[in-house]
């Protein structure tokens, strides 16, 4: 898989931080914040299961007209590791039907 490499990134400093974990199923998470605030702007998770499936999805995230911040913007890849099986895909994903829960 080549990643996914299409969410715009923002224009500032960013804080990374990033896991990789497991020794065969493959756990990778990365999560971009802006030092200033706190604000998670984007993160991104790859696993990969030998002999099942692999994947790598990231969200992007940015503050609504509310004022909230949430995910606008989801992109997955996925690939099947079972042997003599092939598919593959593909998704982007606009998250824009967030309906605010009454307080």
């Amino acid at each position: 898989m080549t990643g996914v490499q299409t969410c715009a990134l923002p224009i500032f400093d960013a804080v990374l931080f990033e896991i990789d974990e497991g020794s065969v199923q493959k756990i990778k998470a990365k999560i971009w914040v802006q030092p200033e605030t706190g604000e998670v702007y984007r993160y991104q998770i790859r696993v990969s299961v030998p002999l099942a499936v692999e994947f790598d999805t990231q969200v992007r995230f940015d503050d609504t007209p509310n004022g909230v911040r949430l995910g606008v913007i989801r992109e997955t890849e996925f690939a099947s590791k079972i042997p003599f099986k092939k598919a593959k895909g593909h998704l982007l994903e606009n998250l824009s039907n967030w309906v605010l829960r009454p307080q």
